[in-house]
């Protein structure tokens, strides 16, 4: 039995490894002048003292050009950087949906999680969006309202990527307390 459980671990950790082997794979591709360039652009923008939507116009939220600015800040202002940390977080999703799907379907399902672009502020969303599940998972199980405060902060952190989405997950969550 502990054999078996040895080689479920192992081919997760392989599976895992090879989700995040394809997720890098494209990172050298051409860069993409419309969601990428705005991050990138803006996130450069804001490191040199400019405020979104005081000193320039964008359809976008903040979010997205203030962790790019911060991660510019400490590593360096290149698009390979902002890439790498695009492809951290969309590993998060894999990781995060198959966590989820674990828990209400099966193993082999269950990893069938995926996801592909760059610097698009639907990705941190969509991340933070599965942790904010997994959290309310976790605090039906158990019932420790740590985890109710932690969905809470992390939905506040989805609004600053995409407000609108941020909104809907607000009324999801809240609709899914109250029927409790």
């Amino acid at each position: 039995m502990q054999q078996m459980q040895f080689q479920l671990k192992a081919a997760l950790v392989l599976f895992l490894s090879c989700m995040l082997c394809v997720l890098f794979a494209p990172i050298k591709i051409p860069f993409f002048c419309y969601d990428e360039g705005f991050a990138v652009f803006n996130a450069a923008r804001i490191m040199d003292g400019d405020v979104p939507y005081k000193d320039f116009w964008t359809i976008y939220p903040r979010g997205q050009f203030y962790v790019l600015a911060v991660i510019y800040k400490i590593f360096c202002t290149s698009l390979l950087v902002a890439r790498i940390y695009d492809t951290i977080v969309r590993f998060v999703i894999v990781i995060s949906a198959y966590l989820i799907a674990k828990k209400i379907t099966s193993h082999t399902l269950a990893l069938l999680a995926f996801a592909d672009s760059y610097a698009y502020a639907v990705f941190p969303f969509l991340a933070l969006g599965l942790l904010t599940i997994l959290g309310l998972l976790k605090h039906v199980n158990t019932g420790q309202r740590r985890w109710f405060f932690l969905t809470g902060t992390i939905i506040y952190i989805v609004t600053l990527f995409r407000w609108d989405i941020g909104l809907l997950t607000v009324a999801t969550i809240s609709h899914l307390v109250l029927r409790q």
